[in-house]
């Protein structure tokens, strides 16, 4: 079994198999340091994840939910893509993972059959989706405890929108539609309200290195959210509650977003969106 994961050379997720090959090498830091940021406030809302029920919605090769599986819970992989999946497949036989269940099918059809969960992981699918406050409400009805989601956001607007941006669907790492939309801080967190989640938190990582490197700047970066159902509220560094009017945060410095302001003003006047 391991030679048949060795030979596939695009990898992306960092599965404990010596001579893994990633996609991209800075993968192998990537994941784990967004597990890091998380796992541990979604312990906080659920305690022991062992016999927890746990979907990782657009899973790729199913990395979360493998994680989560084997802290015990009762994990469902699901994605658009056959491929990822079959390679989710040859992980889950390799490890013996009886509780990591995978599945093939499109989030935002409503046909697919998911069950209920005590935890939904929504990890950089968000800005892929066409219609992601149809999706969220979706996920809203079937999650009963808490969701977390991580997604590109357009950093500087306050105002709760939604921004169309054309994307190829050839990518693997892209949506299953090439007309998609970006939010803002204020669009998440008014899309979860709205799904169902009583509390909203935005989490800011102290150590935001990894995701600099991944094209975070002043304007667009990478987001972290909890979504919680139920009155539950969590404290310490860098955890902030957010509703739809609160005021943007930005893990980058007043000059740097004055910058990317000037930048995109220059932008729209050569019509450039």
């Amino acid at each position: 079994m391991s030679s048949e994961i060795l030979a596939i050379k695009d990898w992306r997720h960092p599965f404990p198999v010596e001579g893994l090959s990633l996609t991209r090498p800075w993968y192998g830091a990537w994941h784990p340091w967004r597990l890091s940021v998380d796992q541990p406030l979604i312990k906080e809302v659920v305690g022991d994840l062992k016999g927890k029920r746990v979907l990782d919605v657009a899973c790729n090769d199913a990395w979360y939910a493998f994680r989560y599986a084997q802290e015990g819970a009762d994990a469902v992989g699901i994605d658009g893509r056959p491929e990822p999946i079959e390679r989710a497949a040859l992980i889950k036989n390799h490890f013996q993972l009886d509780n990591l269940k995978l599945l093939v099918g499109d989030i935002e059809d409503r046909s697919v059959p998911l069950g209920t969960f005590d935890v939904t992981l929504f990890y950089g699918i968000l800005y892929h989706l066409a219609d992601p406050i149809t999706v969220l409400k979706r996920l809203g009805d079937i999650t009963e405890s808490v969701i977390s989601v991580q997604t590109f956001i357009h950093a500087l607007d306050p105002a709760p929108e939604l921004k169309l941006i054309r994307e190829p669907v050839e990518e693997e790492a892209n949506g299953l539609t090439n007309l998609v939309t970006v939010p803002t801080q204020a669009a998440v967190a008014d899309m979860l309200n709205f799904a169902g989640f009583d509390r909203v938190y935005r989490i800011m990582p102290n150590d935001y290195s990894l995701a600099k490197k991944n094209n975070s700047n002043a304007a667009e970066q990478w987001a972290f959210f909890i979504g919680i159902k139920g009155q539950k509220e969590l404290k310490g560094p860098g955890i902030f509650e957010i509703t739809r009017n609160s005021p943007p945060l930005n893990h980058f410095g007043p000059v740097s977003q004055v910058v990317a302001r000037a930048k995109r003003a220059v932008k729209r006047l050569l019509g450039k969106f």
